[in-house]
C-alpha cells in the first residue's frame, strides 16, 4: 500500500482540530489513492501536499486549550490586538524605540555600504588571487616602483612554468594623451594594453564582438559613460576617432565596456591595443598570472638579481607583489591607479558603525525594559487569570514583530532617499546592490531586537505574581544596569566628539597653512601647440612643425602683452604628487643613489609662484639653455645630502641620465615649499629646466581681474586653435582637492558624531523616563516633606549626571591617546588643544540637560497625592 508524504501527513494531524481530523484524513487518503491510479505517485504526492496546505483555515485549526472556541489563529490574533493596544497606550516609549532603531540601522547601513565597498575593492576580478605585479628597488635606499621586465635580457616569463600569462599596461592621463572627434578635443584616461588584458581583469563588455577585440590593432574599447560624453545616444561602434600621445593615429571604436565599478582601484576611459604602434614613449606596468603551484617567496628569491643586468639598475632588487595588496599597502605611486585605500580609516569607520549599533541596541533594550516595568501590574493580573510565563513571552515576541516590520519598511524607504544625498555629501561613488542592502537592513534590525528579547525573557522568568502586582521586578537591578549602559554609550560619544574636533582642526590647518608659494589667481590650461608625429615624411614634418611653432609664438606674445596677466610659465602645478621620482646622489659621496623627486620647470616658474631663492639664482632665459645639465634644489635636498659649506657648483648625478659621467651642477637653492600633501615633510626636490611648447601653461592673473582675463584667454585660445576646447583649472582649487580625503573623513566624523550625540541623548531620555517611573513615590514623599521644584530637579539631575561625569573621565585619556596616534601620521600637524576636551564636556552636559529636563520637570511638578497613590 502506497502512503502519502509523511511530513505533510504529520503536519496535517498536528494542526487539524481533533473532532475533524478522522473524516478529513479519510477523504484525503481516498483522493490520494485515486490520483495514484490516474496520474502517478510523484504527481499524487505533490497534489497531497497542496491539499494539506490549502486546509490551513481558521475553522479547522486545533484549539490551544480546553475550549474549542479559542484556536491558534484566534490566540495569535488576540496577541496582536492586545500588544498593539499596549504600544499605542505608551506612545512616547514606542515612538522613541522606533526612532532609535531606525536611526541606528540606517546609519549602520550607510557606513556598512562604504566599508564593504572599500574592502571589496578589486575583488570582482575572478583571478584576483593569481595576479602579481612586478616592481623594482633601484638602490637599497630607493623606493619601490613598477617596472617592465623588457629592460632585462635575462628575464623571460616562459622560463617559469607557474606563470600562465603576462600583461603590460601603459597608462596615459591628462596632457599625455589627446582624443579628438568632430573637431573637438576631450580629456581622457587611457590604458595601452596587451591583448591578454581580459585574461587578467573582468571588466564586462556591454556590446561589441568579443573579448578578442584587443587583437585588432585598429580597434579600441571605450566605457559606457565616456561613449555618452563623446557620442551622446549615438551608437559609437565603427566610429573613427583620432588619438595623439606623441604618436598619432586614427582608431575605430570596436566595443563598449560597462562603466568601471566604484570598487576598482584602476580606472580608465579607453583601452588601446599596444601592438597598434611599434613604440610607446612611456614606462609600462607589468603583471603576470600564476597557477595554484606558484610560490611567491621562491619566485622573488629567484628573480631578485635579474635587474642588475641593466646598466641603470646595477644595485637593484627585482620582486613581485600581489595585485590585491596594492590598494591598501600603497607600495608605490603610479598613474595606472586612480585611488589607494587607507585601512586605518576603514577600521575607524567599522568602530563607529559598531558603536552606533551598540547605542541603538542599548537604547532599544532600555526602552523595552521601561515598557515592561510600566506593565508589571498588567502582567501580574494575567498570571492570576491563568496566563503562563510562556504566554507572556509570546506576547513579548509579537510586540517585537511590530518593531521589526515597521523598522525594516521605514529604513528601506529612508535609505532610498538618504543614500544619494549621503554620496553627494561625501563626494563618493558606491555601486548599489539592492538585495544585499535589504538583507543587511533586516539582519541588523533582527539582531538588535533579538538582544532585547533575551533581556526581556530573563526579566519575565524572574516575575513573581504578588510582587508584580505591586510593580516590583525581582532580582533584576534595572537602575544600576541603565546607569552602566549610559556610562558606556556616553564614553564612546565623548571620544567621537573630541576626535571630530581634532580632525576638523587638522583639516583647516592644512588648508590654511603657508605652502611656501603663492597660489592666488593662478590657473593652468593645455598648450595650443601639438606635438608633431615623428613618423611623418621630412618635408611634411617640417611644414607642420613650423605651423605649430608660429601658432605657439603668436599665442605667447598675445598672452604676455595683456596687462592683467602678471606671469606666464610652462610648468606643472605643484600639487597631487606631480614630482617624478628618480635616483640621485652627490658626486664624490660614498652614499649610493637614492630615490628623490624631480620637477620640470622653466625660468618663469619661481616668479609666478613667488618662490624664494636662498642661494645662487633660478633659471634664466638669457643665461641657460633647455635640457642643460644644471639644477636648482630645495633646502631639504641640501640638508638630506649634508652638503657642507656653499652648495653652489656642487655636482649631483642621476643614474638614469648619464650617471657620474654627465652630472648636474647646482646653480641655486630655493626655500622649501609644499609640492606634496601636507601630511608629508618637504622632501628633497630637483628642479630641471626643460622647455617644450606642448607643455601646459600656468598663468598668474591680476587679483580681481580673473573673470575677464580668463574670458580673454579663452577667446585667444579658440582663435589660435579653433578645433580645440579651452578648459582650465585653478591652483587654489587643486590644492583643496589634494585634501579631499581629509575633508571626507571630517564630514564622516561630523555626520556620525551628530548621530551618536542624538542617540546618546535619546538613551539618557530613556533613562530619565525609567527613573521618574521608578522613583514616583519617593518624589511624592519629598514634596510632602517640603522639597521645592528646584530641589526635586537637582536630586534627579545628580542621578543622571553621575554616569556622564564618569564617562567623561574615562573618555578624556582614551581620546588623547587616539588623536595623538592619528596626528603622528602628519608631518605638519596641530597641537591637541585643551579646549577640544572642554568643548566636548560642555556639549555633553548641555545635551544631557536637554534630554532629562522635560521628564524631570514633569515628575517634579506632579501632584504628590497622585504620586503616593502610584503603588
Amino acid at each position: 500500500m502506497k502512503t502519502p508524504p509523511k511530513a505533510a501527513l504529520y503536519f496535517f494531524r498536528w494542526f487539524c482540530h481533533p473532532d475533524l481530523r478522522t473524516p478529513i484524513e479519510g477523504d484525503l487518503m481516498e483522493l490520494y489513492d485515486e490520483r495514484i491510479a490516474s496520474i502517478g505517485k510523484s504527481r499524487a504526492d505533490l497534489k497531497f501536499i497542496l491539499d494539506v496546505f490549502f486546509l490551513i483555515r481558521r475553522d479547522i485549526i486545533r484549539p490551544t486549550g480546553g475550549t474549542h472556541r479559542l484556536n491558534i489563529y484566534g490566540m495569535i490574533k488576540n496577541y496582536f490586538k492586545t500588544t498593539g493596544r499596549v504600544l499605542l497606550k505608551h506612545k512616547l516609549i514606542t515612538t522613541t524605540s522606533l526612532i532609535s532603531l531606525i536611526i541606528g540601522v540606517l546609519c549602520f547601513q550607510l557606513i556598512n555600504s562604504w566599508v564593504l565597498n572599500e574592502l571589496s575593492t578589486n575583488q570582482f576580478h575572478q583571478n584576483i588571487d593569481k595576479i602579481y605585479a612586478v616592481q623594482i628597488r633601484a638602490t637599497p635606499q630607493a623606493d619601490n616602483s613598477p617596472i617592465s621586465t623588457g629592460y632585462f635580457k635575462d628575464f623571460n616569463y616562459e622560463n617559469y612554468p607557474q606563470i600562465i600569462s603576462s600583461l603590460r599596461i601603459i597608462p596615459y592621463t591628462g596632457d599625455n594623451l589627446k582624443l579628438s572627434h568632430n573637431r573637438e578635443e576631450f580629456v581622457t584616461r587611457a590604458f595601452v594594453v596587451d591583448s591578454t588584458f581580459f585574461n587578467f581583469f573582468d571588466f564586462p563588455i556591454l556590446y561589441g564582438v568579443s573579448k578578442d577585440l584587443l587583437k585588432d590593432p585598429s580597434g579600441i574599447l571605450i566605457t559606457e559613460s565616456y561613449s555618452k560624453r563623446i557620442f551622446g545616444k549615438q551608437n559609437p561602434i565603427g566610429t573613427v576617432i583620432d588619438i595623439e600621445c606623441g604618436l598619432q593615429d586614427s582608431y575605430t571604436v570596436a566595443g563598449v565596456l560597462k562603466d568601471i565599478p566604484s570598487n576598482s582601484s584602476i580606472d580608465f576611459d579607453i583601452l588601446i591595443p599596444e601592438h597598434s604602434q611599434d613604440f610607446w614613449p612611456r614606462t609600462a606596468s607589468e603583471f603576470f598570472l600564476v597557477n595554484e603551484f606558484f610560490d611567491p617567496v621562491a619566485f622573488n628569491n629567484e628573480i631578485i638579481d635579474l635587474g642588475k643586468t641593466h646598466p641603470q639598475f646595477t644595485e637593484s632588487k627585482l620582486s613581485s607583489i600581489p595585485f590585491k595588496n596594492i590598494y591598501f599597502d600603497h607600495p608605490f605611486d603610479n598613474d595606472m591607479y586612480s585611488k589607494y585605500g587607507d585601512m586605518k580609516n576603514v577600521r575607524i569607520m567599522i568602530i563607529i558603525a559598531a558603536f552606533i549599533l551598540l547605542i541603538s541596541t542599548l537604547i532599544f533594550g532600555n526602552l523595552q525594559t521601561t515598557l515592561q516595568l510600566s506593565n508589571l501590574r498588567s502582567m501580574g493580573i494575567k498570571r492570576v487569570n491563568g496566563a503562563s510565563k510562556y504566554d507572556l513571552m509570546i506576547e513579548m515576541f509579537v510586540s517585537r514583530l511590530y518593531f521589526l516590520f515597521i523598522t525594516i519598511i521605514a529604513v528601506a524607504g529612508l535609505y532610498e532617499l538618504v543614500f544619494p544625498a549621503f554620496l553627494k555629501y561625501l563626494d563618493l561613488q558606491i555601486d548599489r546592490n539592492l538585495t544585499s542592502d535589504l538583507v543587511y537592513l533586516a539582519a541588523v534590525t533582527a539582531i538588535i531586537i533579538a538582544i532585547s528579547m533575551v533581556i526581556s525573557v530573563f526579566q519575565i522568568m524572574k516575575i513573581e505574581v504578588l510582587k508584580s502586582l505591586r510593580n516590583k521586578l525581582v532580582s533584576f537591578n534595572v537602575a544600576k544596569l541603565q546607569r552602566s549602559l549610559t556610562t558606556v554609550q556616553f564614553t564612546f560619544t565623548i571620544v567621537l566628539i573630541i576626535s571630530t574636533i581634532v580632525v576638523f582642526q587638522q583639516f583647516i590647518f592644512m588648508l590654511n597653512k603657508d605652502v611656501g608659494f603663492n597660489a592666488d589667481s593662478v590657473i593652468s590650461f593645455h598648450s595650443v601647440a601639438n606635438k608633431v608625429p615623428y613618423y611623418l615624411e621630412k618635408e611634411k614634418w617640417e611644414k607642420i612643425a613650423k605651423q605649430e611653432k608660429n601658432k605657439y609664438r603668436y599665442f605667447i606674445n598675445e598672452l604676455t602683452s595683456n596687462p592683467d596677466i602678471i606671469e606666464v610659465s610652462q610648468s606643472e602645478m605643484p600639487v597631487h604628487s606631480i614630482a617624478y621620482p628618480m635616483p640621485w646622489k652627490v658626486m664624490g659621496s660614498s652614499e649610493d643613489y637614492t630615490t628623490q623627486n624631480m620637477m620640470i620647470v622653466d625660468p618663469k616658474y619661481a616668479d609666478l609662484l613667488n618662490l624664494e631663492v636662498l642661494r645662487g639664482r633660478f633659471f634664466s632665459d638669457s643665461l641657460d639653455r633647455s635640457r642643460e645639465n644644471i639644477v636648482v634644489v630645495n633646502e631639504a635636498a641640501v640638508k638630506y645630502w649634508g652638503i657642507q659649506g656653499d652648495p653652489l657648483n656642487q655636482k649631483i648625478a642621476n643614474s638614469y641620465w648619464g650617471a657620474e659621467q654627465e652630472p648636474y651642477t647646482i646653480i641655486g637653492v630655493v626655500k622649501d615649499f609644499h609640492y606634496q600633501h601636507m601630511s608629508n615633510k618637504v622632501k628633497p626636490l630637483m628642479l630641471l629646466y626643460m622647455r617644450n611648447q606642448e607643455n601646459s601653461f600656468m598663468v598668474k592673473i591680476q587679483k580681481g581681474k580673473e573673470k575677464e582675463t580668463i574670458a580673454y584667454i579663452r577667446e585667444l585660445f579658440e582663435e589660435v586653435s579653433p578645433n580645440r576646447r579651452f578648459t582650465y583649472v585653478s591652483l587654489q582649487d587643486e590644492l583643496e582637492l589634494q585634501y579631499k580625503s581629509e575633508e571626507k573623513l571630517s564630514k564622516l566624523y561630523l555626520l556620525f558624531t551628530v548621530v551618536a550625540l542624538l542617540l546618546s541623548a535619546m538613551g539618557l531620555f530613556t533613562f530619565a523616563i525609567h527613573e521618574t517611573i521608578r522613583r514616583t513615590k519617593e518624589i511624592g514623599i519629598r514634596k510632602i516633606n517640603g522639597a521645592s521644584l528646584a530641589n526635586i530637579f537637582i536630586t534627579l539631575g545628580k542621578t543622571f549626571l553621575k554616569p556622564i561625569v564618569i564617562a567623561y573621565l574615562i573618555a578624556s585619556p582614551v581620546s588623547y591617546l587616539l588623536v595623538q596616534n592619528w596626528l603622528d601620521s602628519f608631518a605638519n600637524r596641530v597641537g591637541i588643544s585643551w579646549w577640544a576636551f572642554a568643548s566636548a564636556g560642555v556639549l555633553i552636559v548641555l545635551t544631557a540637560f536637554a534630554a532629562i529636563s522635560w521628564q524631570s520637570l514633569v515628575a517634579a511638578r506632579k501632584n504628590p497625592v497622585d504620586a503616593l497613590r502610584y503603588e
